[in-house]
């Protein structure tokens, strides 16, 4: 499938090499060790867009800052693209990776991270997110906040600002309006909450509410971000493993869980987001990690359910993530679409074969008298399912069927000693989901094929003298093919590739403090679209500083190909 959806472009015969949608340049310093985001800001329509201030130069500290939203002056829409920019600084010092996120009427428009600070390093950088599918809540005004949560003190000093805006893009004949959802509803009810700590797989964020009795789609949108303890669970074994191998417990799988009146109704993948103070702090400078500044949701399709839920009384929907271990924060988004001719829609679910998850560890590991440990912990996990269902629309009777293969595999090898502590992990999560919707008008299907490879390689050699060599290297992708197809004919298909290759080595002291360090990295950004075209972004980086970055506009998809 992955293979089909990247050929596809090339079969549909519309041009790559010059894309639809225009873009902002904000291509890196070369010589800098300022932050150089692989990813380019959102695509957009060439037009002057109309723009509305959230906050501007905003200090924070442990408190959320309050902004109000009102709809741009004079400029109603339809907008084409709403798009949110916003740009956070840090002063030089000593701070930790922070989390960042803004709610708009108590739904997310920003979830992610900040970079470090060094002594001689202010990071500053611009993230930007595609939110038209916002538009309804847009509409009207909201109260927002935003929190940064950034603690001082004597030793850690470093101040963070930021400030945000929307960006509306009126539609246009060129660039008319998309049809959006007509209800934005936040899972949290409390408008003025942040995200939600689940701390186990028995811990939820729901929301219990009468909906709309004539809604014909809907899916929820979840941002599952992991903290705490869980801030690196794809390094975890078996609590009793954790001792001997010198790591986390709870075990090495995690998975969101979502669910309607206690029915499992869809499943989302946990992405492993590296953030800049993660493992090894000079791995991701100037070049962060995969979506670290700014996290991309995945969209759990609930259609099959509408028929059951447009009845008029209160439904409860749930997200859960099986295998937390204290903590994951968690954020999610209803999204509804309405049958416009009708004020009823009725239907059923007639199909759910999705159970629990139910993760296989095989362990070889062997530790000796001595106390050294060395073997293998493979956890791996099969999550395959399929949920159908109707809806009596005013334009006909409407099936959505929703099947969905899951696969994951967290192998991690380990050799561990008085003096050594080699950990290599390899994970792989791979989930391929089809959307069937069959109607009057025909058959429409939708294709989405996701790949997070991780690979880690964690080498730390004490000395006799207790100064100690840490070796770290990682490679990290985020893959998205699409297929979307109407009676059997193919109507658009795309390729995500972000991939972020970076190696440190650290000397440490016998107190624990970096003397030297040395690496390097790599990063590649490609986006191939057969309705809008390409752009691509590259970057090196040497012992912390930006070597090249370029943009282009040619995919050379076979490539691309993992």
């Amino acid at each position: 499938m992955t293979r089909r959806a990247a050929l596809l472009l090339t079969s549909l015969a519309i041009p790559l090499g010059s894309p639809i949608l225009a873009r902002a340049d904000t291509v890196g310093t070369v010589g800098s060790s300022n932050v150089a985001d692989i990813e380019p800001p959102v695509p957009h329509p060439d037009e002057t867009p109309c723009v509305v201030t959230l906050f501007s130069g905003a200090s924070f500290g442990a408190a959320t800052v309050p902004f109000t939203y009102a709809p741009p002056a004079g400029c109603s829409g339809p907008w084409a693209k709403v798009v949110l920019a916003t740009d956070v600084s840090v002063t030089a010092g000593r701070q930790f990776d922070r989390t960042a996120s803004i709610f708009i009427g108590g739904v997310n428009v920003l979830f992610g991270t900040t970079a470090e600070p060094r002594a001689a390093l202010a990071p500053s950088w611009h993230v930007e997110r595609d939110v038209t599918d916002d538009t309804a809540l847009l509409e009207a005004s909201q109260a927002g906040h935003v929190l940064i949560a950034n603690y001082q003190s004597s030793v850690y000093t470093s101040t963070i600002t930021a400030s945000s805006t929307l960006l509306f893009y009126p539609a246009t004949a060129q660039y008319p309006a998309p049809r959006t959802p007509d209800l934005v509803i936040p899972l949290n009810a409390d408008p003025a909450a942040d995200t939600v700590a689940l701390n186990d797989g028995t811990q939820t964020l729901s929301r219990t509410g009468i909906l709309p009795t004539n809604v014909e789609r809907a899916r929820l949108d979840v941002l599952l971000q992991s903290q705490g303890n869980d801030e690196f669970w794809y390094t975890c074994v078996p609590d009793a493993l954790a001792t001997a191998l010198e790591s986390c417990g709870g075990g090495a799988f995690r998975e969101g869980q979502v669910s309607i009146d206690g029915v499992r109704a869809g499943v989302a993948p946990v992405y492993p987001w590296i953030y800049t103070g993660g493992i090894d702090p000079y791995l991701w400078e100037p070049i962060p990690g995969v979506q670290t500044l700014a996290f991309k949701p995945y969209s759990v399709e609930l259609t099959p359910f509408v028929g059951a839920i447009d009845d008029g009384k209160p439904h409860t929907v749930s997200l859960s993530v099986a295998g937390a271990n204290d903590y994951f924060s968690v954020t999610g988004t209803l999204y509804l679409t309405l049958d416009h001719g009708s004020a009823t829609v009725h239907g059923a679910v007639t199909r759910n074969t999705l159970a629990a998850p139910s993760p296989v560890v095989t362990n070889t590991i062997v530790t000796d008298a001595a106390g050294d440990s060395t073997g293998t912990v493979l956890t791996t996990s099969t999550h395959d399912y399929g949920i159908s269902g109707y809806a009596v629309t005013s334009h006909g009777v409407v099936q959505t069927s929703v099947d969905q293969v899951g696969r994951f595999s967290n192998a991690q090898v380990f050799d561990v000693t008085d003096l050594l502590d080699d950990q290599t992990i390899t994970q792989r999560t791979d989930t391929a989901t089809t959307v069937t919707t069959r109607s009057a008008a025909g058959v429409d299907t939708a294709t989405r094929v996701l790949s997070y490879p991780l690979v880690v390689r964690y080498d730390y050699t004490a000395n006799a003298d207790g100064s100690a060599v840490q070796d770290t290297a990682v490679n990290q992708a985020f893959i998205r093919d699409t297929l979307d197809t109407h009676n059997l004919q193919p109507v658009a298909a795309s390729r995500l590739v972000e991939r972020i290759i970076p190696t440190d080595t650290l000397d440490l002291s016998a107190a624990g403090a970096v003397t030297a360090h040395s690496g390097s990295g790599t990063a590649l950004y490609a986006s191939a679209n057969s309705l809008t075209g390409c752009i691509t972004r590259t970057a090196t980086s040497t012992n912390s500083v930006l070597t090249a970055q370029s943009d282009g506009t040619q995919c050379d998809l076979q490539a691309l190909l993992p």
